[in-house]
């Protein structure tokens, strides 16, 4: 069974872009009405790409973060976001991968604020932009709702992964299980495999998976096992990628 938070966000994301896509779903025009993201591909995509690009279109934030190979790459600040993708990745790769980035900029940063907003007023909005230190009150008040301040920043790398444990392992199994339910909502999936009669196998959902739906095919293989198979904790998705 699909969990209640999953649900209310996928829908809410639905909801602003108006209409929900068919499948395989590409999702760059439902962001396009659904949420202040800006989609930037580029080939090739290392931190130092990103850093140039950044500085040449006059925006004043650097990552310090050194320089790897990303799969993509999440800048949030102001109430608006910035997603790199590498434009090199396969379609599928590239679909995941920004899947991925809109459940971390919905889950971590767009409804908190949202949330926050509502509850304490546009006064509260220089302290999330980081333009003014929050009071005591205000600094209580986003830990509380677990609120970022100034600038959000998401890297999704290449490679193995291996998150700490803790709020960041929780925050990528949050935004992949957000991404697949985008991508390849649970109860619709269930419903075309149960379709046509023949037994549930992973062999079988994740030929569903990859073909109409388009995840890439390790995603889909753990999506698969999931799907059909004994209930057990959600495992994180993307740290299955490994580099091209």
């Amino acid at each position: 069974m699909t969990p209640l938070w999953l649900t209310e966000a996928a829908d809410q994301f639905w909801t602003w872009a108006g209409e929900r896509e068919g499948f395989p779903r590409r999702l760059e025009r439902s962001v396009a009405f659904a949420l202040p993201l800006t989609i930037i591909a580029l080939p090739r995509l290392r931190l130092q790409t990103v850093d140039t690009w950044l500085a040449q279109h006059s925006i004043a934030v650097g990552l310090h973060q050194g320089d790897r190979r990303l799969r993509g790459c999440l800048v949030a600040y102001g109430g608006s976001g910035l997603v790199f993708l590498d434009g090199t990745d396969p379609d599928d790769e590239r679909r995941f991968s920004l899947a991925h980035e809109i459940a971390h900029f919905l889950l971590d940063y767009h409804l908190p604020r949202q949330a926050v907003l509502a509850r304490l007023g546009g006064g509260i909005r220089p302290v999330l932009d980081g333009l003014r230190p929050p009071t005591q009150v205000e600094r209580i008040d986003a830990v509380l709702s677990h609120t970022p301040l100034g600038l959000h920043l998401h890297l999704l790398e290449r490679g193995a992964w291996g998150y700490a444990e803790g709020r960041v392992e929780e925050a990528e199994r949050r935004a992949d299980d957000l991404a697949l339910e985008l991508l390849a909502p649970a109860d619709e999936a269930l419903r075309r495999l149960t379709a046509s009669g023949e037994a549930l196998s992973v062999e079988r959902a994740v030929a569903l998976l990859t073909g109409d739906m388009g995840l890439p095919q390790a995603v889909a293989e753990g999506y698969a096992r999931r799907l059909v198979g004994p209930s057990r904790p959600p495992l994180s998705f993307v740290r299955r990628i490994g580099a091209k």
